[in-house]
């Protein structure tokens, strides 16, 4: 009796080890398997798997600032990093989310345009419908340079009576480009002048582009700001936003917007501060717009005698310069 219940004994710890052993044996195996498909994970790339890029447009315009906020795996982390990006800025920025898909284009192919998640609004909340626009602007027309009545202003501009009297506006822009930064881009309280009269289109199908509205140089007189066809004094306000880049040719869109800087760039700013201040009258203001992108500030304000008042940095990279000046009033220094 005692011999047999031994032998049972002994029968059922060699099944317990066994089982034991093959149950060490499946959890290893098992284990080694999540092991082996976590590392192909890590190491191979993802299939069909998208991201998402938030940008934020100054206004909603793709014409001015903009910036990357970021890049998100997950659509509802993109979506809602845009809505806290226009709730930070008050909406002066609204987003744009896009999706990219990975590894959805073929070598050399750069044309796989992203899905819209969220798009930017239809219109500018500073854009006005063509109504209204065609009020304010009263429509623009060439002009001569032959006398005041010859300038051919806008209507609108034709019907602002300054207080002093003059028959131009209070206000010169003396290179106006697209007018990026204006409010009311037919204001007219401002004569927009630039030398060059054209447009750029920006949307070529690929995915920087696609929707970008073109580039329009329309000014209200043709005219280059180192000669400027206007009597000394005649505006109470300046604005001198001259190119920056240093180019040999202009082919990117920055050179298309704002000009490029070629050959003795030097003298032609020295000669655009001149006329810019001949034209401003004694006690006027001129507002000077710099980009230090290839020149620091320090070396143009040293291209003209007069003395700015104070400046302010703006920008992503703060590297555009916002510079005030006031013209001596020698009637008043000499009393």
């Amino acid at each position: 009796m005692g011999v047999n219940v031994m032998r049972w004994i002994g029968t059922r710890i060699q099944e317990v080890e066994q089982a034991a052993k093959a149950e060490v044996e499946r959890l290893r195996d098992a284990n080694l398997q999540r092991v082996a498909e976590g590392m192909s994970a890590w190491c191979s790339p993802p299939d069909e798997q998208a991201v998402y890029t938030v940008h934020a447009y100054r206004w909603g315009d793709r014409e001015r600032h903009s910036y990357t906020v970021g890049v998100y795996s997950k659509k509802h982390a993109a979506m809602k990093a845009a809505d806290i990006e226009e709730d930070y800025r008050g909406g002066k920025y609204r987003c744009e989310v896009l999706g990219w898909q990975l590894d959805s284009g073929r070598e050399g192919n750069h044309d796989i345009a992203p899905k819209t998640v969220k798009p930017l609004p239809t219109e500018s909340p500073l854009e006005e419908d063509d109504e209204q626009a065609a009020k304010v602007g009263g429509g623009m027309s060439d002009m001569s340079n032959q006398g005041s009545e010859g300038f051919g202003m806008s209507e609108a501009n034709g019907e602002y009576h300054p207080l002093s009297g003059s028959a131009f506006p209070p206000v010169l822009d003396a290179c106006c480009g697209s007018r990026m930064f204006w409010f009311d881009k037919a204001d007219p309280r401002c004569l927009y002048v630039d030398k060059r009269r054209e447009t750029w289109a920006i949307d070529r199908g690929t995915p920087g582009t696609v929707g970008r509205k073109p580039i329009v140089v329309n000014p209200d007189q043709i005219a280059d700001f180192t000669a400027l066809p206007f009597p000394d004094g005649t505006f109470d306000h300046v604005v001198f936003d001259p190119p920056h880049v240093e180019r040999r040719q202009g082919t990117g869109i920055i050179e298309q917007k704002y000009g490029w800087l070629d050959g003795d760039w030097r003298d032609m700013l020295r000669k655009g501060f001149a006329e810019c201040f001949r034209v401003l009258r004694p006690g006027g203001t001129l507002i000077f717009k710099w980009a230090d992108t290839d020149h620091p500030l320090s070396d143009v304000l040293a291209l003209t005698d007069e003395r700015p008042l104070y400046g302010h940095r703006s920008g992503k990279k703060a590297g555009t310069h916002w510079v005030a000046f006031l013209k001596p009033n020698d009637d008043l220094s000499g009393a």
